[in-house]
């Protein structure tokens, strides 16, 4: 899901327009896997799978796989 999420957020006008002063690098883990998302203007640039080491970033997202597949559903519960 990580990996499709630039394109679901580039196709939606709002959301792209709601963090158009977005100009950050975070860091998502899923589980043990890291994603960097890279967002100018709202819209995401990249998404980068890890592991990383001394790569810098401004905040994180963590959860577990079974937390990430619960969220992910639709709707989520």
């Amino acid at each position: 899901m990580i990996e499709s999420i630039a394109e679901r957020v580039n196709a939606d006008p709002t959301i792209v327009r709601w963090g158009r002063q977005m100009n950050e690098t975070f860091m998502v883990e899923v589980g043990e896997t890291q994603y960097l998302v890279t967002v100018a203007a709202g819209r995401i640039e990249k998404v980068e799978r890890g592991p990383f080491v001394m790569r810098s970033w401004r905040f994180a997202i963590r959860a577990s796989d079974e937390h990430w597949e619960k969220f992910w559903r639709d709707p989520p519960p």
